[in-house]
């Protein structure tokens, strides 16, 4: 589970408790999306008997709607293949997946929990020596932009992503982090590794922008980084 996802439902639950305090409002909003989010899980888990037995799978995580073909897609909603929500056990055997690949995703989960029982699920159905693929947010590249002063273009780039009409560094830096609400940790390549080396996995490094898979609107700002399961 990635961002939560705007749907019919919610809408019409999102005005039926308009009138209510904002507390209670938000209560019930969170208690119909877990509600939701449970019943697709359900569905997903379901479907995911499917794939029982297989090998060699390619797994994409919180694919929202960037459908990649020959993947498995994995989200909530939308145009995928299991609906499965990723603070849980994922519905596949131990060590079916080649490659697991996230493209930001992982920057919604709480740290240390339940970021880590995702990286640890990943690690859990990837085969030996297949490899996990990442791309989260660069923390420490908005911090250095702010912290030095750097640079114009930076924050043009930024502006042009703006949602609420931020315009000063710490306006942007703050979206940047919050996204409404939606971001719950940042990362540099450092707190990332910590994170995935701790769940078993070895050989983590800063990989280069890959255009087989990485979406380009995404490539500036994005720290990309991929992990192996060892061999042994």
């Amino acid at each position: 589970m990635g961002a939560a996802k705007e749907t019919k439902g919610t809408r019409a639950v999102r005005k039926l408790t308009r009138p209510l305090p904002a507390g209670i409002a938000g209560a019930v909003n969170q208690l119909y999306f877990e509600l939701q989010t449970w019943s697709d899980n359900l569905r997903g888990t379901r479907k995911a008997r499917a794939y029982h037995g297989r090998s060699g799978l390619k797994l994409h995580l919180g694919s929202g709607t960037n459908y990649k073909d020959g993947w498995v897609n994995v989200d909530l909603s939308g145009d995928v293949d299991l609906t499965l929500d990723l603070r849980r056990s994922l519905p596949l055997p131990d060590n079916s997946c080649r490659i697991i690949f996230s493209e930001h995703v992982l920057e919604h989960f709480e740290h240390p929990e339940p970021a880590g029982t995702l990286v640890a699920e990943c690690y859990r159905l990837l085969e030996p020596g297949g490899m996990l693929s990442l791309a989260v947010p660069d923390g420490e590249m908005v911090l250095k932009a702010y912290v030095l002063g750097e640079s114009d273009e930076y924050w043009r780039i930024l502006k042009d992503h703006a949602t609420h009409g931020e315009t000063t560094p710490m306006e942007l830096l703050n979206y940047q982090f919050r996204q409404d609400g939606q971001h719950r940790f940042y990362y540099d390549l450092e707190t990332l590794a910590k994170l995935l080396t701790a769940k078993g996995f070895v050989n983590v490094r800063r990989r280069e922008f890959d255009p087989a898979t990485d979406t380009p609107s995404r490539k500036f700002g994005s720290l990309y980084v991929a992990a192996e399961k060892p061999l042994s």
